[in-house]
């Protein structure tokens, strides 16, 4: 808590997309190192030369969120180590606690591909990253709600497997161009417009739930009291494909050793021997399944995952009953 009555904002962003979206910023790098150095200053009274009262000196201070998939990492890097024209100084990644980055893929594109890109950024500093924005573009939505349920859950484990701190789904108001067959755009929920749910039928409060967040929240509660042992890695499959497998430990008390699963071709199936010391399956949907080392399973484009504990109910999943 602060003296001054501020809300205590734990993560204050630098700006939003200058170089996907020129418009938002037509100034120069020194400039945002400037705006930077002054904002860390009042919020947290830290920085070069600082005097200031900090207002929350717990605060973290992200950079201007960057991308690589549009421009790779030339512009981010001269942005990184920019210096305003003031002393002392320090360059936006010296400033920075945390490194904000924005995470979208096509629908059409596989959502695996988003470890590469998040390790290109990674290789340009040590701080820790969190994606305040991502999901898959407005433009190149999935072409199907169960392609588009099946993203969200390869996506979100597999962005979360990089090792960042956060990711923020980002949603339009896609649900206005929903059809029968698929999202219109980012969409998790839809507005309440009686008679109309725009083709999402999960009821919420208010409005209306869209498929891809059955998946969204299973993987939510998958993630909880998890670390992954490395990113995602992809298995080659003849004819094609991937088998991603993500190993990960646990402490939430259900089991203590893990891993998610999936095919990463469209509407194909892989099979997969179960590996020793795995002895249940679960599913997004809820489902779950006593499962024996070398047994086959068929595998989907639908995350499930293998664990070591025990099983206390057919219909249960892990930590996401407590």
């Amino acid at each position: 808590a602060n003296p001054s009555g501020y809300a205590d904002i734990s993560y204050w962003e630098t700006g939003n997309e200058y170089l996907v979206n020129p418009k938002q910023w037509c100034g120069s790098f020194p400039q945002l190192d400037r705006m930077m150095l002054d904002m860390k200053c009042i919020i947290t009274g830290t920085g070069p030369g600082c005097t200031a009262t900090a207002i929350n000196p717990d605060a973290k201070i992200l950079t201007v969120a960057i991308t690589a998939k549009k421009y790779g990492n030339k512009l981010d890097i001269a942005y990184l180590n920019t210096l305003a024209n003031v002393s002392p100084v320090q360059t936006p990644e010296q400033l920075a606690d945390v490194i904000d980055i924005h995470c979208y893929l096509a629908g059409t594109d596989t959502p695996e591909g988003i470890i590469a890109e998040v390790q290109s950024l990674q290789t340009l500093t040590g701080k820790p990253f969190y994606c305040t924005e991502g999901g898959w573009q407005r433009t190149h939505p999935p072409t199907t709600w169960a392609h588009s349920a099946d993203w969200m859950g390869r996506f979100m484990i597999s962005v979360a497997s990089t090792g960042i701190i956060g990711f923020d789904f980002f949603q339009y108001d896609g649900y206005l161009t929903n059809t029968a067959t698929g999202p219109g755009s980012e969409v998790l929920w839809a507005k309440k417009n009686p008679p109309n749910n725009y083709f999402c039928s999960i009821p919420a409060s208010p409005g209306f739930f869209c498929p891809p967040e059955v998946d969204w929240t299973a993987i939510y509660q998958w993630m909880r009291n998890i670390t992954f042992s490395q990113p995602c890695t992809g298995q080659p499959v003849k004819p094609r494909g991937n088998i991603w497998t993500c190993n990960h430990t646990s402490t939430g008390g259900t089991y203590t050793t893990g891993e998610f699963l999936w095919f990463d071709v469209l509407d194909k199936t892989a099979p997969y021997t179960v590996p020793t010391g795995f002895s249940e399956e679960f599913g997004v949907d809820g489902s779950s399944e006593f499962v024996s080392p070398g047994q086959i399973l068929t595998l989907t484009n639908s995350p499930i995952l293998l664990t070591n504990g025990t099983m206390r109910a057919r219909s249960s999943s892990p930590d996401s009953l407590k």
